[in-house]
This record gives C-alpha cells, structure tokens and sequence, in this order.
C-alpha cells in the first residue's frame, strides 16, 4: 500500500511539474510561487525546532516578491531574462532585516536564518522561471531544455540512492548517514551520461564537452543541495521536512537538489554556451 500511495503521489507531481513546463509561463510562475510558500513554511517550522522562532508567514509572503518581479519583468515589461532587477534582492532581504532589528532578541539567528531563507528558498527556484524566459527569448530553444536540469537531476538522485543502496559501504559524511561514496559517485557518472546524450539532442549547441561538463556539475549540485536541507533536518532532528506529500516527505524535501542544479544549469547556458 505504501508503494502504491508513493507511486500515486509521484506521478501526480510529475504530471503537474511537466505540464507548467509545456504550457503559459504563467503556469509555471504558480508552481514555483506555490512550491515556495510552501516548502518555507517547512523551512520556518525546521527553524522552530531549532529555537529560531520567526512569525509563521512572514518569510513565506517575503519569498514571493522575487517571482513577482520575475513575472513582472517579463509579462508586463516586455524585459528580457538577463534585464531581471537583482536588485530587487533587497527587498525582501530589508524586510526581514527591519522585522528581525525590532523583535525581541536574540535577533543574530533571526537574521541569519531570515536573509538565509530569502537566498535560499526564493532566489534560488526563480532561476526556474529565469530559465523559462530565456528558452522563450531564443527560437532554437524549447521546453525540453527546462526539463533538462530536472530529469538530469532526478537520474543523479535515483543512481545514488540505488548504487548506495546496492554497492555502497563507505560513508561520505555523517551529515547524511545513508549517503555513500559509492552512490554519489555512481550518482555524477550517470548525471554525467545523461546530460550529454540528452543535450545532444534538445541542445546541439552545447557539444559533447559542455554536455559533459554540464553532467559533473549538476551531479555535484545535486548532492550540494541534498546536503544542505540535511543539515537542516538533523539539527531539528527529524527525518523529512514535513509529511505533506506522503511517502514522498515535503516539498522541501522533493526540490531540495533541484535548489542548486537549476541554477548551475541556468548560468552555464547563459554566460558559457550562449545560444544564439
């Protein structure tokens, strides 16, 4: 039953990250805002437990001005991807500041984790949207590429967990005590093979040295951000950021490699290959 209710759940959640993918970046823009308010509640409830109490909603309404603007940027501006206002990074970064520099101390970790969250759980998933926009903006490119970083990421996350599962005996790293080095290295090979056979195909620009470069990168930004969402789980001392998505853990949980390989992938294509 369990295995039937995750399978259940996964497909339900593939079907609707690849139909925001092919359809209006609009729908694309609802997810990841959706996905945002929703995984930094998790993130404001693994802080709790750390006894960093921040007001439940605040970072969770902050961390959706950067895709507002995002959208703005490109829907009503008519702007392109690369002309989205970075700056516009202060402002929810201020707001925290201003909240946390008027609450009761201790206000150091408020802060901290506060602007962390900002940088973390917005500024990192609207390299989604970003990366929309520039496959609009180029005719040679289409949504095939935004779905790369994902499928590319997902073939790094199950090779690890299976290789780690089948061969692994050496630990990596007592941060995440079922992570071996047998399964991350398995993990960035298979990363590896994937992106340059599927790159080949939906991004004949990048070449067979890009798409194995690309491949090391993500398998390495996989594992980075697997990581970083770990710490946070075990200084809070639980398993999964919620229990939201059943078998699946939380949102959190589902994007927290992703966080890292979007990102990766969205400036290599952008400042490295440059489509035309």
């Amino acid at each position: 039953m369990k295995l039937l209710k995750r399978t259940l759940v996964g497909i339900v959640l593939i079907a609707v990250v690849v139909a925001a993918l092919f359809l209006h970046p609009l729908f694309l823009a609802a997810l990841v805002a959706g996905w945002m308010f929703l995984a930094t509640l998790e993130y404001t409830r693994l802080l709790d437990k750390q006894n960093v109490h921040l007001p439940l909603l605040l970072l969770p309404l902050v961390n959706l001005l950067l895709p507002l603007v995002a959208v703005l940027d490109f829907t009503v501006r008519q702007r392109a991807s690369h002309a989205f206002h970075w700056p516009a990074l202060l402002l929810p970064l201020g707001i925290i500041a201003v909240f946390v520099l008027l609450a009761s101390p201790p206000r150091g970790p408020k802060l901290a984790f506060g602007g962390f969250g900002v940088l973390y759980l917005s500024l990192l998933p609207v390299h989604l949207l970003l990366l929309k926009q520039f496959t609009l903006e180029h005719s040679g490119l289409t949504a095939f590429v935004v779905l790369f970083p994902l499928l590319a990421t997902w073939v790094s996350d199950t090779a690890a967990y299976g290789f780690g599962k089948w061969l692994g005996k050496h630990k990596l790293t007592e941060i995440s005590p079922n992570k071996t080095w047998e399964g991350t290295i398995a993990g960035v090979v298979f990363a590896i093979v994937f992106s340059a056979v599927y790159l080949k195909f939906y991004l004949p620009a990048a070449g067979a040295l890009h798409g194995i470069i690309i491949g090391l990168l993500i398998g390495i930004a996989a594992l980075a951000g697997d990581l970083i969402e770990s710490v946070f789980k075990r200084e809070a001392g639980v398993k999964d950021s919620s229990t939201a998505l059943s078998e699946h853990g939380g949102f959190l949980d589902r994007a927290d490699s992703l966080l890292f390989t979007i990102p990766v992938f969205y400036y290599y294509l952008t400042l490295i290959i440059r489509p035309a």
